[in-house]
C-alpha cells in the first residue's frame, strides 16, 4: 500500500510538471526541468526530490526492461541538490524518566495520555501507529514474559516485544484510542 501511494504521488508531481509527459520527453534536460519544478513551484525540500527522483528512475528502468523506455539519460542522472546529514535526536535514559514520572497537574490530566503512549512508544521501539492499533489480545504471555505480537502497519513485519517492567505499567486503554475497548493492565 505505501509503494503504491509513493507511486501515486510521483505520478501526481509528473502530470503537474506535464500532463502530456512521454518518455522521450525523460532526457536529462527533461529530468532536470522536473527537478526544478519540484523545487520551484512544488516547493519540496531537497531530501524529498531525491526521493522522487529514485521513484521516478525505478519507473523507468522497469519501463526499459519491458521495452517502454527508450531513452536511458536517467541512469546516470542526479540532480545537483544539497542535502544535509540527518540529525538523529532522542532522549536519554534520564530524560525519558522525567518525562515518564512528570506530575501533571489536574487541569493537565489530559496530557497523561499523551505522554503515557509517548512513554510506550519509547519502550517497545514500537511506530505510533503500530501503537495506536493495538489491542488486548495483542499482549501474549509465555513463561511469565508478557510481550507484544503483532505485525507493524509501515513494513508489515510480524514483532515479539518483550515488555519492561516500565511498558507494563502502562494500561493497554492508553495504548490505543478505540472507546470500546475494556480499560485493562497488562499485567
Amino acid at each position: 500500500r505505501g509503494t503504491y501511494v509513493k507511486f501515486q504521488n510521483t505520478r501526481n508531481h509528473l502530470t503537474a510538471y506535464n500532463p502530456g509527459l512521454r518518455f522521450e520527453d525523460l532526457t536529462e534536460a527533461g529530468l532536470s526541468n522536473y527537478a526544478t519544478h519540484l523545487r520551484e513551484v512544488k516547493i519540496l525540500q531537497n531530501s524529498t526530490i531525491i526521493k522522487q527522483i529514485k521513484l521516478l528512475k525505478w519507473f523507468l528502468r522497469w519501463a526499459t526492461t519491458k521495452g517502454y523506455c527508450q531513452t536511458r539519460d536517467y541512469i546516470n542522472f542526479k540532480p545537483k541538490l544539497k542535502t544535509s546529514e540527518k540529525k538523529i535526536i532522542f532522549l536519554d535514559w534520564p530524560e525519558l524518566m522525567t518525562v515518564y514520572n512528570y506530575p501533571f497537574t489536574d487541569k493537565q490530566k489530559n496530557l497523561e495520555r499523551v505522554r503515557d503512549v509517548f512513554c510506550f512508544c519509547c519502550f517497545t521501539g514500537l511506530r505510533y501507529s503500530d501503537v495506536a492499533r493495538l489491542r488486548p489480545c495483542d499482549v501474549k504471555r509465555t513463561t511469565n514474559k508478557p510481550f507484544i505480537s503483532i505485525v507493524t502497519m509501515k513494513t508489515e513485519d510480524r514483532l515479539h516485544i518483550e515488555l519492561n517492567k516500565y511498558a507494563l505499567q502502562i494500561p493497554v486503554s492508553y495504548t490505543h484510542l478505540r472507546a470500546h475497548e475494556p480499560a485493562a493492565n497488562l499485567v
